[in-house]
């Protein structure tokens, strides 16, 4: 009896204090799952894979409740033995990996702590980049759902800069700013970047790495709203979501048959997109208060994306300065003694910005003030001195060549990246 005993309890234990996956391609074709952490069991009882070549239809296997730092995704552009993948590739290059491979660049990720003090936390990713819609989808109905692409497929929407791999001539997909940080500054360094929010090899302080400081975040957010953007984007709502341990989660790839991964896009088609704003209907609203030589501004931002300004000045000597917006933006002045027209420039706007992440601005010409607007907050903008000015740190310039902790008026300084993983960061309440 005894011996029967144990024979179903050996049988048993793999699924003792277990969570169920479930991987469900919805995709048009076959990808190929694979994940990195401790070892799942398949529901048959036997070993899963790391690896394996999926066709539509779902795949369930368990993990431990204490599955920790894992990580799964789907690769994409594979032979049908698993060699040659353009994007997620193991180093096995084979349908089966190890386990312990992170995979190449350019993937979504589905990313996993889970028994962390009685809960699990999860989140869809990317970091790395984007090549396949994707939710998590948790059995217990008061938990959040989370998702990047499952209403827009990115790569039909993707910036020329972050087509990737790069020089490819489909978007297999969708870079992370950090990924193809070579594309966006001619001196990227990896490992010191805010693009990878990294300084000096390590992580850069994530009060340092705000939303308004990474490029083409306004535009790629909506699109992956519920889900991670950039190393940091944990600073903000709806990117790591939290459950009581003891449930299932289901992970969709292109959720409703959406996702353009398995046949991409030629690069050709790709899209260009603002960099610093989501939408060319959006505008940014200033409105000047007279003051004796100066203006002060109330930033109310709707999301830049051409950079509109519109500014409404009661001063004569308020009115000489022209606001720099992202891009080649249309600025247009009326007021006393202003010489009412549009004029055309180039610069920044922080978009959707609180008032604790409106950007200090260098001082500039009186003919060419900087306005930094803000959802909330103000800035002080000065026809003498042509200074914007508010809190957070220094900026200006394009591309984000001009980021810098310290620097000169023209925006020229060092700037950080890096192609950091997140798994390779510090959990924060992940």
């Amino acid at each position: 009896m005894t011996r029967v005993l144990a024979l179903l309890w050996s049988a048993f234990l793999p699924f003792a204090l277990a969570t169920t996956l479930t991987v469900d391609n919805q995709c048009t074709g076959t990808i190929y799952p694979a994940f990195a952490g401790a070892t799942a069991t398949a529901t048959s009882g036997g070993s899963q894979p790391f690896g394996w070549a999926q066709p539509p239809g779902a795949t369930a296997f368990v993990v431990p409740d204490t599955w920790t730092n894992a990580r799964l995704w789907a690769r994409t552009g594979c032979a049908s033995d698993g060699s040659g993948c353009q994007v997620g590739a193991c180093n096995t290059d084979s349908i089966e990996c190890s386990g312990s491979d992170w995979g190449e660049l350019g993937k979504t990720l589905a990313e996993f702590n889970l028994g962390a003090s009685g809960n699990d936390y999860y989140d869809v990713s990317m970091v790395e980049g984007f090549n396949l819609p994707m939710s998590i989808q948790p059995s217990t109905s008061s938990c959040g759902t989370g998702s990047c692409g499952t209403e827009t497929d990115l790569l039909t929407q993707c910036d020329p800069a972050l087509v990737y791999p790069v020089g490819s001539s489909q978007i297999w997909s969708c870079a992370n700013v950090c990924v193809n940080g070579a594309e966006l500054e001619s001196d990227f360094d990896p490992s010191n970047s805010v693009l990878c929010c990294t300084s000096g090899g390590g992580a850069l302080d994530r009060t340092l790495c705000t939303k308004d400081k990474i490029p083409f975040y306004d535009v790629m957010k909506p699109m992956c709203a519920d889900g991670y953007i950039y190393a940091d984007d944990d600073n903000y709502a709806d990117a790591t979501f939290g459950c009581a341990s003891g449930g299932s989660y289901t992970i969709t790839f292109c959720p409703g048959g959406l996702g353009s991964g398995i046949d991409p896009p030629s690069s050709a088609d790709a899209v260009a997109q603002p960099t610093w704003g989501s939408s060319s209907s959006d505008v940014v609203e200033t409105s000047a208060a007279s003051a004796a030589g100066s203006a002060a501004a109330t930033g109310v931002v709707s999301a830049a994306a051409t950079g509109v300004v519109s500014a409404a000045a009661t001063s004569a000597a308020a009115t000489s300065a022209a606001a720099i917006v992202s891009g080649a933006a249309s600025v247009s002045a009326t007021g006393a003694g202003a010489g009412a027209g549009v004029a055309t420039t180039s610069g920044v706007v922080a978009a959707e910005s609180t008032a604790s992440e409106v950007p200090a601005v260098p001082a500039v010409s009186s003919s060419s003030a900087v306005v930094a607007p803000a959802s909330s907050g103000s800035a002080a903008v000065s026809a003498q001195s042509g200074a914007a000015t508010g809190s957070g740190s220094t900026w200006g310039g394009s591309k984000w060549k001009s980021y810098v902790s310290t620097g000169n008026s023209t925006g020229t300084g060092s700037c950080a990246t890096s192609k950091r993983r997140r798994g390779e960061r510090e959990v924060r309440g992940l």
